[in-house]
């Protein structure tokens, strides 16, 4: 393995005209620099959060205000939309539904958006959890997205996709369904794949607005899936990354709280200054520091 010591180095920078100083400083600025980049940039575990982990940036998807469209179907039931029925449908927070796609609709274990905004025309009923019948059931707004197996007769998971446009780094949803069972909420990156998975269980439709599942990951979180067999998701929060320019002065910020806090050591500096002062070449450098010091 290839060491150097600090003192080679100086004498080497010493050449180029970089006094010892200099050269003690700037190594130690590299080495610390290159340490907080691994930290940062490293792999990083995702943790499950719960919504006081969102900052004032966060957006939030409440999947109100859908339209009948191109790209948005009826259903049989005046107050269900179905969106992404010809493709992948973005709403207006920017985040995109990329699976089911083409959607095949609520009655084929599709995705829907149930809003009473449009009225009360129909109600979901959880069985033992209770039942979805108007806007006071739904948390935090009028409407929800959902899924459930009508197919299988909710006995098999159903799943949908969602896609940012760009990484974020958490994300989570107020979440509820039939009775015991399970939501599970899994995150990929931008490769897809898969970073990390949680669960949650299901709790009456009066608890809704306290049932949260989300995750945290600072590599960067690109998609997510839900899935369960027969559920809802209201108020789909995200936080996106950080502009680079922000980043970029965090990490200078936490590189200048490593120098604040450095211990000075005197008797060092005095003696890197003789050295860089000295000019008998390499010949100054004893084991005891400075020769004729």
């Amino acid at each position: 393995m290839l060491k150097i010591t600090i003192r080679e180095i100086d004498t080497i920078l010493a050449g180029r005209g970089v006094t010892a100083t200099c050269g003690v400083l700037l190594m130690k600025r590299v080495f610390l620099g290159t340490v907080l980049c691994f930290f940062l940039a490293g792999p990083a575990m995702s943790f499950s959060i719960t919504p006081a982990a969102f900052g004032s940036g966060a957006i939030v998807e409440n999947f109100e205000g859908l339209t009948v469209g191109p790209n948005v179907g009826t259903s049989p039931f005046g107050n269900i939309l179905e969106p992404g029925i010809t493709g992948p449908y973005t709403f207006s927070s920017g985040v995109t539904l990329t699976a089911p796609v083409p959607n095949p609709g609520t009655m084929n274990d599709g995705v829907f958006v149930q809003d009473f905004a449009l009225g009360n025309s129909a109600s979901n009923n959880w069985a033992g959890n209770g039942s979805v019948s108007s806007a006071a059931n739904v948390p935090f707004s009028t409407a929800y997205l959902g899924a459930f197996d009508n197919i299988g007769g909710d006995t098999q998971p159903v799943s949908f996709r969602l896609t940012f446009a760009s990484d974020v780094l958490a994300v989570g949803a107020y979440v509820t369904g039939i009775p015991t069972t399970n939501v599970r909420l899994d995150a990929y990156n931008a490769s897809n794949n898969l970073l990390e998975s949680v669960t949650v269980g299901t709790v009456p439709v009066s608890q809704w607005g306290t049932n949260f599942i989300g995750l945290e990951q600072a590599a960067g979180i690109r998609s997510i899936a839900f899935t369960a067999i027969d559920f809802g998701i209201a108020d789909l929060t995200f936080q996106p990354v950080p502009e680079p320019s922000s980043a970029m002065l965090l990490a200078v910020g936490i590189l200048g709280l490593v120098f604040a806090g450095r211990p000075r050591n005197p008797r060092g500096a005095n003696k890197w200054l003789a050295t860089q002062t000295y000019s008998g070449g390499n010949d100054a450098f004893t084991s005891e520091g400075v020769s004729g010091a």
